[in-house]
C-alpha cells in the first residue's frame, strides 16, 4: 500500500501478496488484507501504539469521515440506528467503533437495512474491506474517540434510487420487455420461455426490478409490435415503385394445413443512411383454406399486396418454384413477363438428370416385370450403402472414429459420413466429397469389423475412388452456383447470365477423360446445360440486369442477337424513366438557383444546377442514347463491387440509368428466400406448438425478418 493511506506502512513493506515484512526486526507476518497482525505485533514487540490516532483507510467510494469503502450508503442507515459494545457489561468500548459509546449495558440495536440492491452491494463491500480495517468484536485496551459520521458520496446509492424510480415510472421495464421480446421473435423461442424458472432466475439475478409479465402479456405486446411495424412497411411501401417477391407453398408436418409464404425485396430510397440497401421482409405465411388452385392462390396473393399498400403495377419480379398451380397464378396476377422460375430449382435438374442417364452411377428403375433380375448397383449407390452402414452401425462409426484420433484429431474434429438425400441440393457432391475425404479410415474400419448378424459392404476400389474425384470436379461448379445465388442480401440476378456461360465452359473444356462413366457425365451434363439454362439470355429482366451491371455490362453475352435485345429493351426503359422524371420535377435547383442569383458564379451554379437535374435524353448517331453508350464504355468494375452502392454513386452522371439499374438489381434469383422462410417456420411451429395461431406465426416470422434497429432497439 502507498505511504500516507496508514501509519503502518511507516514500519512494514510488502514481500508479497500474503507477507509484510517488519522493517525493525526484519519479522515476517501473514497479511490478508487486515493490518491488525501488523498494530499488534508493534504494540508488543516494539511498544508502538498506533490505535491512539484516527484510523485512516483508502478504498473507492470512501467518504471524507469515512474509513470503509461503500460507506456512503452504510452510513445512511446507521444515522437512525445507535449500536452499543458487543458484549454486555463490557466498559471497554470497541476502539474500532465509529461511533462513541455510552458505557451502558444495554442490548446490541441491529440496524434493519433497506432491501435495495444499493445498500445490499454496500454491505457487501463493507465485509470485504481494505487492509486498514479491523475486527469490530476485539476489544481495545485504550479508548479513543472516533470521528464523526458525515454524509460521504452516495453516487451508487442515487443511481440506485434512479434506477427504481425509472422502473416503477415503466421506461426502463419496457426496454427489458422489448429486449425479451426480439429475443422471441429473432431466436425462434417459444413465449412460454418466460414463465420458466430458469429464464426468471436469469432475470432475478441480471434486473432484480424487473417483474417479468406474464406469458399474455408478452402475446399482447408482439402483436402491437407486429401492427405498429407492420404499419410502418405499409406505409413505406407506398412510396416504393420498384418491388420483387417471392413466394412458395408449404405444408404444415403436423397439422396438415397448407400457407402460402411471401417475402419482398426491396432497395432503400437514395437518401437513406449508408448501411444495408438491400432488404428482405417477410410480408406474409397465409394459411390456404381451400383447394391450392392457381385461381385461389392468385386470389390470396391480391390479397396480400393491398393488404400490405403494394400496388401491382410496382411489382418488378415474381419468383417463384416450378409448381405448376404457383406460376400460373403470378403470372395471372402480375403478367407473364414479370414471372421468374427459381434458378436454383433449375440449376440442380442438371446433375440429378445427368447422373440418372450415365450408366454405371446409379441402378436403374426396377423393371415393372416381378420375375425380373433386380438391377446392379451403381457406383453412387455402392457409396451409399458404406455411408448408410457407417450411420446405422454405432461399431463402425466408434471405430471410423478412432482411427481419425490416432492421427492427433480431437473428438469434436472427427468427421463423419454425410448421407445423399433426393430433396437436398448437393447432397450428393457432400457424400461423394466426405467419403473420398475419409477414405482411408473407412476402408481400416470395414476390414476390422468381423459381423455375422451385420456384415459390412464392399469397399470401393482404386479405380472407382478415381472416377468419383473425377465426378467432384465436374460437379462442383454447381454448388459454387447454387450457393452464391442463393444469398439474399446481395445482388444476385445479374449474375445468371455470366455463370450459366462460365459454367457450360467449364464443363465442356473440361481435360479429356479417360474413365467411360466420366466421358459419360460429361456430356450429359453439357446437354442439360443448354437444356435446362439455354434460354437465360432471352428472359428480359435476366439481359437488362445483367447489362446494367457494372461488373458484366455486355461482355458476357454469349449470342449477339439477345445483347442487342437487351440493350433495346434498356433503350426503351430509359426513354420511358425521362419522360416520367420530367412530368415530376423537382424544385431543389429552383430554390438554389434563387440563393446564388446575385452571387459572381450565379450562372454558372444554374447551369450545372439545371444540368444535373436534367430528364432529357441525347442520343448517338446509331440511336443509343449517350448516357448508356458512356456507361457501357467505360471500363468494367471489379468483382467485389456492389451494383447498388456504384449506382447510388453515379446517380448524378447517369440520373435515368441509376433509375432503370436499381429498379431491376433488387430482384433475388431464386425463391429460396420464401423457402428458408418456411424453414424457420416449421423450427418455430414444432410439434411441441402445433396449436399454435396462424395469426401468431406470421407476426413472429416478420418480426424476426427484422433488425435491431427496426425494432427501435439500437439508437443512432
Amino acid at each position: 500500500m502507498p505511504a500516507g493511506h496508514s501509519a503502518v506502512w511507516a514500519h512494514f513493506k510488502k514481500t508479497n501478496p500474503s507477507t509484510i515484512q517488519c522493517l525493525h526486526c526484519n519479522q515476517p507476518l501473514k497479511y490478508h488484507k487486515s493490518t491488525s497482525s501488523a498494530i499488534n505485533h508493534l504494540r508488543s514487540k516494539h511498544g508502538i501504539d498506533l490505535t491512539a490516532g484516527p484510523v485512516t483507510g483508502r478504498g473507492r467510494g470512501r467518504g471524507r469521515g469515512s474509513s470503509v469503502p461503500g460507506a456512503g450508503a452504510l452510513q445512511e442507515c446507521l444515522r437512525v440506528t445507535q449500536l452499543t459494545p458487543t458484549r454486555p457489561g463490557s466498559q471497554s468500548p470497541d476502539p474500532d467503533d465509529p461511533l462513541p459509546v455510552t458505557g451502558s449495558t444495554s442490548p446490541t440495536v441491529i440496524p434493519v437495512l433497506p432491501t435495495t440492491s444499493a445498500f445490499s452491494s454496500a454491505f457487501a463491500s463493507s465485509q470485504s474491506s481494505q487492509e486498514d480495517v479491523t475486527e469490530v468484536s476485539r476489544p481495545s485496551k485504550r479508548p479513543r474517540t472516533s470521528p464523526t459520521l458525515t454524509p460521504s458520496r452516495s453516487g451508487s446509492l442515487t443511481a440506485a434510487f434512479d434506477r427504481q424510480r425509472g422502473f416503477k415510472s415503466g421506461a426502463l421495464s419496457d426496454k427489458v420487455t422489448d429486449a425479451i421480446l426480439f429475443m422471441i421473435a429473432h431466436d425462434y423461442q417459444p413465449i412460454q420461455i418466460v414463465e420458466n424458472r430458469g429464464f426468471q432466475r436469469l432475470l432475478r439475478v441480471l434486473v432484480p426490478l424487473y417483474k417479468v409479465p406474464v406469458r399474455t402479456t408478452f402475446t399482447n405486446r408482439l402483436y402491437e409490435k407486429y401492427g405498429a411495424l407492420r404499419e410502418k412497411y405499409r406505409l413505406a411501401f407506398l412510396n416504393i415503385t420498384e418491388v420483387s417477391l417471392t413466394m412458395d407453398i408449404w405444408t404444415h408436418q403436423h397439422t396438415t394445413k397448407g400457407y402460402l409464404g411471401i417475402t419482398s425485396h426491396f432497395l432503400e430510397s437514395a437518401d437513406e443512411k449508408d448501411g444495408e440497401d438491400l432488404k428482405s421482409v417477410c410480408i406474409g405465411v397465409v394459411p390456404l383454406s381451400a383447394r391450392h388452385t392457381a385461381d385461389y392462390i392468385s386470389e390470396v396473393l391480391a390479397q396480400v399486396c393491398s393488404d400490405w399498400g403494394i400496388l401491382l403495377d410496382h411489382v418488378v419480379a415474381v419468383v417463384t418454384d416450378g409448381g405448376a398451380n404457383i406460376k400460373k397464378a403470378a403470372k395471372d396476377t402480375f403478367g407473364e413477363s414479370k414471372h421468374l422460375t427459381c434458378f436454383a430449382h433449375l440449376i440442380q435438374h442438371i446433375p440429378n438428370k445427368s447422373i440418372e442417364e450415365t450408366p454405371g452411377l446409379r441402378a436403374a428403375k426396377p423393371p415393372r416385370a416381378p420375375a425380373a433380375a433386380p438391377p446392379l448397383p451403381g457406383l453412387i449407390d455402392k457409396v451409399k450403402r458404406i455411408v448408410t452402414y457407417f450411420r446405422q452401425s454405432t461399431n463402425a462409426a466408434d471405430i471410423l472414429k478412432e482411427n481419425q484420433m490416432k492421427e492427433g484429431k480431437k473428438e469434436s474434429e472427427c468427421l463423419k459420413l454425410i448421407q445423399d438425400v433426393e430433396t437436398r441440393w448437393n447432397s450428393t457432391l457432400d457424400m461423394l466429397e466426405r467419403f473420398v475425404k475419409l477414405y482411408n479410415h473407412v476402408g481400416t474400419a470395414l476390414l476390422s469389423i468381423v459381423s455375422r448378424e451385420n456384415p459390412p459392404p464392399d469397399m470401393v476400389s482404386a479405380s472407382e475412388l478415381s472416377t468419383l474425384r473425377g465426378m467432384i470436379e465436374l460437379l462442383a461448379p454447381i454448388k459454387r452456383i447454387t450457393v452464391e445465388l442463393c444469398a439474399e442480401k446481395v445482388t444476385s440476378v445479374s449474375k445468371i447470365i455470366p455463370m450459366t456461360n462460365i459454367l457450360k465452359k467449364k464443363i465442356s473444356t473440361a481435360p479429356a477423360q479417360d474413365d467411360q462413366i466420366l466421358r459419360t457425365l460429361q456430356g450429359k451434363m453439357v446437354a442439360n446445360i443448354e437444356a435446362c439454362l439455354g434460354h437465360v439470355e432471352r428472359v428480359r429482366i435476366y439481359g437488362m440486369a445483367t447489362t446494367l451491371d457494372p461488373r458484366f455490362k455486355n461482355k458476357m453475352f454469349e449470342s449477339p442477337i439477345q445483347l442487342t435485345n437487351s440493350v433495346s429493351y434498356v433503350t426503351t426503359l430509359l426513354k420511358t424513366t425521362a419522360t416520367a422524371r420530367r412530368n415530376t420535377p423537382s424544385p431543389q435547383p429552383a430554390a438554389q438557383v434563387q440563393t446564388q442569383v446575385d452571387d459572381f458564379w450565379g450562372d454558372f451554379d444554374t447551369q450545372v444546377a439545371v444540368q444535373q437535374q436534367s430528364t432529357s435524353l441525347e442520343y448517338t448517331a446509331a440511336g443509343l442514347p449517350i448516357e448508356l453508350k458512356t456507361f457501357l464504355d467505360l471500363p468494367r468494375e471489379g468483382r467485389d463491387t456492389d451494383p447498388v452502392r456504384y449506382w447510388r454513386r453515379a446517380a448524378a452522371q447517369f440520373p435515368n440509368l441509376a433509375a432503370v439499374a436499381r429498379r431491376h438489381l433488387a430482384t433475388p434469383a431464386t425463391s429460396v428466400p420464401s423457402e428458408r422462410l418456411f424453414s424457420t417456420a416449421g423450427y418455430i411451429a414444432s410439434e411441441r406448438r402445433s396449436r399454435l395461431k396462424p395469426s401468431l406465426l406470421q407476426a413472429l416470422l416478420f418480426l424476426g425478418s427484422l433488425s435491431e434497429e427496426e425494432w427501435g432497439l439500437v439508437s443512432h
